[in-house]
């Protein structure tokens, strides 16, 4: 079973760059036209030293990923086809780009976490033969869920997809040695091993995704550390993709609905999607890989004028009959910078 779940926000690369921090993700967006300089003095005569508002808003970027159909003659969608709201309010898109089309640059991080039984090694055929077969603008990370950090066992993202596929190993199989998967994704988020504001930034994550430190209890859901992650990979511009495995602690039962649950929370707040089969590993990872690829092939870049800045509400539509998209729920938007 494949849990579609909807695109959540993310800041542009060249944006979130500007904070300090190198967690961001795609690009710089669209310049915005600004009135006037006669309108933004009269605009900003009662407050001296205030920022002139754009016109037409503040730049934003999402990542799209349209829905793949029953009909695979479905023209390719275009700008014009879009209808965005930000907050609630019709915003402009300036710009609206397939990533692999046009070669742009994707960089994708598979993390594996070292709880999982060993015997999950098994499935290292398929994953090879995934790596081998990512479009040429892909470039790959493999790395290690470990005691609230990922291990990184490549030289950060590479091309050289023989060297991502010898990089994995097989999980060590401790109880909890994860400590969570979510400290973990906070510390990939932070530590994003690449300063390229170009690429879409893309995480495959291979965990049961149980929360340690609030319980595996599917009836109460709320974590704290779930939600910081989630945040966290929305501002930077990380999608959370994950395949559910079982580790040597979890098999099945209360705490795999629970675990799933928060992958799936982790796939609609990042803007991906969550696979999983029963409360089980899945027999193969083939197909969910074959899904996955699907997915970047039907990628987008979508640039946008928001009116107003944060992490604001995105709703995303199309006109074309029978074409549905998978749109950011929620997208953060720079406010705009300071007027000397």
């Amino acid at each position: 079973m494949v849990l579609t779940a909807v695109l959540t926000g993310f800041v542009t690369a060249a944006a979130w760059a500007q904070t300090g921090t190198t967690s961001g993700a795609t690009g710089t967006p669209a310049a915005v036209q600004t009135a006037p300089a006669g309108a933004a003095a009269d605009a900003n005569s009662k407050h001296k030293g205030a920022t002139p508002l754009p016109v037409l808003g503040l730049p934003g970027r999402a990542l799209v990923v349209e829905q793949a159909g029953k009909d695979e003659l479905t023209p390719m969608l275009t700008a014009s086809d879009l209808v965005v709201k930000v907050n609630g309010k019709a915003a402009e898109v300036t710009a609206w780009r397939p990533v692999v089309a046009e070669g742009a640059d994707i960089e994708l991080a598979v993390v594996i976490d070292d709880s999982l039984h060993p015997s999950e090694a098994n499935q290292y055929g398929d994953v090879r033969e995934f790596l081998k077969g990512l479009p040429p603008s892909v470039r790959v990370l493999v790395g290690y869920m470990e005691n609230g950090r990922v291990v990184v066992e490549t030289k950060g993202f590479t091309t050289d997809r023989e060297a991502a596929g010898k990089a994995l190993r097989i999980p060590h199989g401790t109880p909890g040695g994860n400590a969570s998967p979510y400290f973990c994704i906070q510390d990939l988020v932070a530590r994003w091993p690449s300063r390229d504001g170009q690429a879409a930034r893309v995480a495959m994550l291979i965990t049961n995704g149980v929360d340690n430190y609030t319980g595996a209890n599917p009836l109460d859901q709320s974590s704290p550390y779930v939600e910081r992650a989630i945040h966290d990979a929305q501002k930077a511009g990380v999608m959370l993709y994950s395949i559910y495995a079982n580790d040597v602690g979890v098999g099945g039962g209360g705490a795999a609905l629970s675990g799933q649950n928060y992958l799936l929370m982790a796939a609609r707040g990042t803007g991906a999607q969550a696979y999983y089969e029963g409360t089980m590993s899945p027999v193969s990872f083939k197909p969910f890989l074959a899904q996955f690829n699907g997915e970047l092939e039907r990628l987008y870049e979508m640039d946008f004028l928001a009116h107003g800045s944060g992490l604001m509400p995105l709703k995303v539509t199309t006109t074309m009959k029978g074409v549905k998209v998978n749109a950011p729920e929620q997208v953060f938007v720079l406010p705009p910078e300071p007027h000397e």
